[in-house]
């Protein structure tokens, strides 16, 4: 805990560190870096879905495009707020980052069209994920970190008040989700080759979807009734004035 506070104090004597502490600062700022990672995703599968003419490839390719869309959406909003800082009022801010949850939970729900389809070619066709050597360990493990830190900043994002933060964490949890089937099927091309993994990954697949459909939903009710919230205390404030 002492080396914690020390490295606290040291971070806060700095402007430009100083900025991290606040939590929806950091994840604005890391959502960056899981733009340009999803980024490069959705690049490398679109290359192998023309080179190889592969429907497989062109699905999470098109998944990762989404997603490219939905972290784009929220950075660009971040910096175009840094801009107008002074020129609109909290009210419509707390409504655009409302609709921007709200419109995720949509892209969300759509999401899982190229995400059944490429379910489907998996175990119609035998497509899967794979990892060479010891690189299925190093997927694991990363995968389990994923997992771990998805959870907790999930958790962690109830107590924000910006719902571009909840956002975000949406997103990645859609993310992480995805992770979890690929490396299921990862390992099981791995270590299970000559056994029949298609009903393990059809329902896993299932399950992964309808979880993204249920947030989507989560997400467009919570979003609406975000704007409801702020529009009927706005209206409130307004008529205790007159």
């Amino acid at each position: 805990m002492k080396l914690k506070e020390k490295l606290k104090t040291k971070l806060n004597q700095n402007k430009f560190t100083r900025r991290f502490l606040d939590y929806d600062f950091s994840t604005v700022v890391f959502t960056v870096v899981s733009l340009v990672i999803t980024t490069g995703y959705a690049a490398f599968y679109a290359m192998l879905g023309i080179a190889l003419l592969s429907a497989w490839y062109g699905m999470l390719a098109c998944y990762y495009i989404m997603l490219v869309v939905m972290r784009a959406v929220v950075v660009f909003y971040h910096r175009r707020k840094r801009k107008r800082a002074e020129k609109t009022n909290e009210q419509k801010e707390q409504i655009s980052r409302a609709k921007i949850y709200k419109g995720c939970g949509i892209t969300i729900c759509f999401l899982t069209l190229p995400l059944s389809i490429a379910i489907l070619l998996m175990v119609a066709e035998k497509a899967t994920f794979s990892h060479a050597g010891l690189m299925i360990y190093v997927s694991a493990t990363y995968t389990f970190y994923k997992v771990v830190m998805t959870i907790r900043h999930m958790v962690k994002a109830r107590k924000s008040t910006d719902m571009t933060v909840k956002t975000v964490r949406c997103i990645n949890l859609a993310d992480m989700l995805v992770s979890v089937l690929a490396l299921q099927t990862a390992m099981f091309h791995s270590f299970s080759a000559d056994f029949n993994t298609g009903i393990f990954n059809a329902v896993t697949g299932a399950v992964v979807c309808l979880l993204t459909v249920v947030m989507g939903v989560f997400m467009i009710v919570g979003g609406k009734s975000e704007i409801t919230k702020i529009n009927y205390e706005a209206n409130l404030k307004n008529q205790q004035r007159e």
